[in-house]
């Protein structure tokens, strides 16, 4: 798997209010959906994300992680990726300040946990 650049992880950051905003009131079905859906147009407007599996879900698995990162969601095993945490973590607050998980467990996020218990 290949990593995210400092670029490509920016490139998260700087849609993250309208990801939000996409998905906000949704029910955890439709969130996946939104979430793909709105990583596909990602891939398709943003050169940095060019070179992404445009198959699978990894740029969108990468919103939810955003989301979730950005939020200062806390979790009871390892979720967060190295280095990440300490740069992201908590940075861009929800607009109602909720630190609940984005409604999409993705299936890293559900492999992590698993793995923790």
């Amino acid at each position: 798997m290949k990593s995210y650049s400092d670029d490509q992880n920016q490139v998260f950051i700087d849609h993250m209010v309208e990801y939000r905003d996409f998905i906000e009131g949704e029910n955890p079905k439709e969130t996946q959906r939104l979430t793909i859906e709105f990583a596909r147009q990602m891939m398709k407007t943003v050169p940095l994300l060019s070179d992404r599996n445009i198959k699978g879900n990894g740029v969108a698995e990468r919103l939810v992680y955003f989301d979730n990162l950005l939020a200062g969601v806390e979790f009871p095993f390892d979720y967060y990726l190295s280095g990440t945490k300490d740069l992201y973590f908590g940075k861009l607050p929800r607009k109602v300040g909720s630190k609940e998980p984005n409604k999409w467990k993705t299936q890293h996020e559900a492999r992590r946990e698993k793995d923790s218990l």
